[in-house]
């Protein structure tokens, strides 16, 4: 592993350990994927990677590491420029996301019953994120 990785790892697993709850927790997790996105050998290691997925066409996950104690993944989503994210939320996980190369337009919808069993989604928030850039998602917070 890659020392950044190592020590995004080992600095995640003592946040965890030391009971830290959910919000200081990512918050925490927020600094070290900072640290993390901006080590140059990430950055270099990166540019292996392949884009917009296995496939060339759809957005896939590589995962890097499961943390068998805690829970925590730490994986990447390669795009095309231009390409987005569907509509979507992550139920009961936090999530936190790093632009490491391009920009990221990160948009937050708000969700409104129509009481006839269906959701309108409305664009709540909408932000241009760029490389350093790291955005925190809370639990069920519907986004793209």
């Amino acid at each position: 592993m890659i020392p950044a990785a190592e020590r995004f790892v080992a600095e995640m697993r003592k946040a965890c350990a030391a009971g830290l709850q959910d919000r200081p927790r990512w918050e925490r997790c927020r600094e070290l994927l900072k640290e993390l996105i901006a080590d140059p050998e990430i950055k270099r290691h990166a540019k292996t990677w392949p884009v917009g997925g296995f496939d060339g066409k759809r957005v896939d996950n590589l995962l890097f590491y499961e943390d068998p104690d805690y829970g925590f993944v730490m994986n990447a989503l390669i795009k095309r420029p231009g390409g987005r994210a569907m509509i979507h939320d992550h139920g009961p996980s936090w999530t936190i996301y790093g632009v490491l190369d391009g920009q990221e337009r990160i948009v937050r919808f708000a969700a409104q019953d129509k009481g006839d069993g269906t959701v309108a989604l409305s664009e709540a928030s909408a932000v241009m994120c760029g490389p350093g850039d790291v955005d925190i998602v809370e639990p069920r917070e519907i986004h793209s």
